[in-house]
């Protein structure tokens, strides 16, 4: 009662000995008013037993300056119910080093609108463990931007659950550069819509490892414009059951350049009706060790 009554200004007059000396139930008892009026360097000298004990209705109270100046300590302490009371705008305010200082364990439990709030600049400063640990739903949530903004580090990180759970818009906010950046497993994973939604020039991007990594029914799924833009070299990395895979539909949009690149075993895999299939263009781009390899 006497901590409750206290005014703003004798809240602030307190030395930081005796901020640091209030007991968790004394911190308990703030008001909205007395929360909203501590300053940052007051906020900063707070125990951690002390940050961990405000609730998730006081804590909304806190400036977004007061949130800036949490230590690691502090932020680590917070529990997972009062993370996900703060406001956007709070949210935005943590600074990234004390986000990166968070365990897994608190940000696993951020809800999926909470984690939509989190700066692109968070997002980069996040661990790979941290980053590990967020649900399928969670890596869902996450914007394009912040997406986008997800290190050469971090991306690879991404097991094969949360690569799927990658959504086709946010795929295609994907930088080349972060495409190439891709593990074999993780294009392996891609769900053949996340195939499709790929632009040509992502699609370009893959390193030749990753190429060869997909599967048939990933091959299946490729574009017409996807296929037209596939360099020769690619074409030419492919596995043989990837080209045995392609429709008489697909085959037709591979370029010439394409088709002169395949290899006699990935021509020895083409079924009769792909061949046939082919337009004479394709026909007419044959090289004579390729023609002398067709099975038909």
């Amino acid at each position: 009662g006497q901590v409750a009554a206290l005014t703003s200004d004798q809240l602030n007059a307190m030395a930081s000995d005796d901020l640091q000396a209030l007991t968790t139930a004394q911190v308990r008892a703030l008001t909205s008013a007395q929360l909203s009026q501590l300053s940052s360097d007051q906020v900063a000298l707070m125990a951690t037993d002390d940050i961990a004990a405000i609730s998730t209705g006081q804590i909304t109270h806190l400036s977004t300056d007061a949130i800036a100046a949490l230590t690691s300590d502090q932020a680590k302490a917070l529990g997972t119910a009062a993370i996900n009371a703060l406001t956007s705008e709070q949210i935005t305010a943590i600074e990234t080093t004390d986000l990166a200082a968070m365990s897994s364990a608190q940000l696993s439990k951020l809800s999926n609108t909470k984690v939509a709030q989190l700066t692109s600049d968070q997002v980069a400063a996040l661990t790979t463990g941290q980053l590990t640990s967020l649900s399928s739903g969670q890596v869902a949530a996450l914007t394009s931007a912040q997406l986008n903004a997800l290190t050469s580090d971090q991306l690879p990180s991404l097991s094969s659950a949360q690569v799927r759970a990658i959504t086709t818009a946010q795929l295609a906010a994907l930088s080349t550069t972060q495409v190439e950046g891709l593990s074999t497993a993780q294009v392996a994973a891609l769900t053949t819509g996340q195939v499709a939604a790929l632009t040509s020039d992502q699609l370009n991007a893959m390193a030749s490892d990753d190429l060869q990594a997909l599967t048939t029914a990933q091959v299946r799924a490729l574009t017409s414009a996807q296929l037209s833009k596939l360099s020769s070299d690619q074409v030419a990395l492919m596995a043989t059951d990837d080209i045995a895979a392609l429709s008489t539909g697909q085959i037709t949009h591979l370029s010439t350049d394409a088709i002169a690149a395949l290899t006699t075993d990935q021509l020895s895999a083409l079924s009769s009706a792909t061949l046939n299939a082919m337009t004479s263009s394709q026909i007419q781009a044959f090289t004579i060790d390729q023609i002398g390899s067709l099975p038909y």
